[in-house]
């Protein structure tokens, strides 16, 4: 198959944009310590990096694989190969992350709670587990299981791959607009999917060599992004919404993607920068590695000023540093493992290395975390009654497991929002670690003194003070339900490191009793 200059190009455009926008969330962490943020504008379309991601896997997976669509004797290869791709270099990055964030800057935060099983979760790209190590590794939990859909067309005849994907975006589309509760949930119907199948269809475009749109669709493409951009920063629409993320960056990307590869196809082999195709190449690596080393560098550099003129080397000496070494794992690390699986043809035993992979990768993040004894998540065993509430005058005694935790006097948060909705009611809000300028380990609901439910707040990033924002920009949110609480006594607290604990503060309306 022909290999796009044009994709890789845009690949390394992608990566860029991703890797500067967390250099944004670092000016953002930072606050009035800079005096002059160079990169502002990329808060409102620096998601859109990951965007173009998405639509660039459903196109190469199009590219490459559409004719073995229908023939079930392909599916083991193309399997093998979806997860060479994507799982070894992703352990290998983990570990290492995960030593680097554990031992080396000594920030263990993100594994007090649950240690053991989110390592499992995580190194097996779990869907809606927080990755401690490589956050940014959200997105290669849709990449697999986008794979895992498209495992299935090997198993239908080939003319039903285009209807296929069409009655899945219809399917995606009904469950939001008709408000299907019971199916919103389900990943499958997740809006961000519509990018994959947007990636798939300008891959079925480039295969039937459909190229007359090319030059209009670019300028529709960078006119979307443009007014993305201008309906984010107006605050009309979200970046924190999938559903405005897909309209605004996913549908330009998709645009974008068609137009690139439709005049590559048209004119030959376009031209590109030879440094460019070769960030392309080290696009996935770069992806997995720069927060790793923007958080090492900011702990190096925590006392240098931001002046203009500091500030600009400080982001020249980050984002340098963030690319050369994502650069330098692509050439000494990806390419050999990519190299050496190669050499292997037998589909089982590129599966077996591949378990392997992941196997000595938790294993791995165990011993440099220490939780291979934390086998049983602590913060959510509430099922045994493990968890209670007592009051002991004017001292609050919670107790979690049997043993009882140091409260704080000051409140770690906030219940911001609630809702009754027949008997349950719905609280969403922030759980903090003050003194330790962190997110909470977990947010432990009572009711009638009796621990009920807990959740993990959404981001483990480092917080700060100054409008309790976390390096990637995010806010340490919660957001759940709990059943048969309307008119009894509901309190939530903060679980934090050390064995303690804070309660939230809650509106007027909703004081416990």
């Amino acid at each position: 198959m022909i290999r796009l200059n044009s994709i890789q190009a845009l690949r390394a455009v992608a990566a860029l944009v991703v890797v500067i926008f967390h250099f944004n969330a670092i000016e953002i962490d930072l606050g009035d310590k800079v005096e002059t943020p160079f990169f502002s504008l990329l808060y409102f379309f620096g998601y859109g990096g990951v965007n173009l991601f998405f639509v660039i896997s459903g196109f190469i997976i199009t590219w490459v694989h559409y004719r073995e669509v229908g023939d079930r004797s392909r599916a083991a290869s193309y399997l093998r190969k979806r997860l060479i791709r994507l799982l070894p270099v992703y352990c290998v990055v983990w570990v290492a992350a995960a030593w680097i964030s554990f031992r080396l800057l000594q920030d263990n935060y993100c594994v007090e709670t649950d240690a053991f099983w989110n390592l499992v979760q995580t190194a097996s790209l779990t869907l809606g587990v927080q990755n401690c190590f490589v956050p940014q590794a959200w997105s290669l939990s849709w990449e697999l299981l986008f794979y895992c859909v498209f495992l299935g067309f090997f198993f239908m005849r080939r003319e039903a791959f285009a209807p296929a994907l069409v009655l899945w975006a219809v399917a995606i589309a009904a469950v939001h607009v008709l408000g299907i509760g019971s199916l919103k949930a389900f990943a499958l119907f997740s809006p961000l999917n519509l990018q994959f199948i947007g990636g798939c269809a300008v891959g079925m475009l480039a295969l039937r060599r459909e190229t007359r749109f090319a030059v209009p669709a670019l300028v529709i493409g960078f006119v979307w992004v443009a007014a993305s951009i201008v309906l984010n920063a107006t605050g009309t629409m979200s970046v924190d919404l999938d559903w405005h993320r897909v309209a605004e960056y996913g549908v330009a990307s998709m645009f974008i993607v068609y137009g690139a590869v439709a005049l590559e196809i048209r004119a030959g082999e376009r031209t590109f920068p030879s440094w460019l195709i070769e960030l392309g190449n080290a696009s996935y690596s770069i992806y997995l590695t720069h927060i790793t080393i923007f958080l090492a560098l900011r702990r190096v550099l925590a006392d240098m000023p931001h002046t203009v003129g500091s500030h600009a080397a400080y982001a020249v000496l980050l984002i340098g540093a963030a690319v050369l070494i994502g650069w330098l794992v692509y050439r000494y690390v990806e390419k050999p493992i990519l190299a050496a699986f190669r050499d292997v043809r037998n589909n089982r035993q590129s599966f077996g290395y591949v378990a392997a992979f992941v196997a000595v990768a938790i294993t791995s993040a165990a011993l440099i975390t220490r939780s291979y004894d934390q086998i049983i998540p602590p913060a959510l065993a509430y099922d045994g009654g493990s968890g209670s509430l007592e009051q002991d005058g004017t001292n609050t005694v919670l107790r979690l497991n049997g043993a009882p935790l140091a409260m704080t006097a000051e409140r770690q948060g906030w219940v911001s929002d609630f809702k009754r909705n027949e008997g349950s009611l719905e609280l969403g809000g922030w759980a903090l670690d003050r003194e330790r300028n962190r997110t909470a380990l977990a947010v432990l609901v009572f009711v009638d003194g009796q621990l009920v439910q807990s959740q993990a707040p959404v981001y483990q990033f480092r917080a700060v003070e100054a409008g309790i924002r976390f390096v990637d920009g995010h806010r340490p949110g919660f957001h759940l339900t709990v059943p048969n609480s309307v008119g009894r006594d509901v309190r939530v607290f903060a679980l934090l490191a050390d064995n303690r604990a804070g309660e939230l503060y809650y509106p007027s309306d909703l004081r416990p009793q």
